[in-house]
């Protein structure tokens, strides 16, 4: 049985990865269209959904203040 801190570590570098390799519009889009899926998961306050409503600010963000 993995150790939590195992799975911590694991979860971390998977998060790093989403978000060094995509943009936070693609990321949103990604979960949104997994939700689609009978057998997706993703509770109110549950890892996914951090992550999402993580995105979709830094995509308001950019919206409101984008770079000049």
């Amino acid at each position: 049985m993995k150790r939590a801190t195992t799975i911590i570590r694991e979860i971390n570098n998977l998060e790093k990865e989403l978000f060094s390799r995509f943009s936070s519009k693609e990321i949103c889009d990604a979960i949104e269209k997994e939700e689609k899926k009978k057998d997706f998961y993703r509770s109110a306050d549950g890892l996914i959904s951090v992550i999402y409503e993580g995105a979709y600010n830094d995509i308001i963000l950019d919206e409101e203040f984008p770079d000049n």
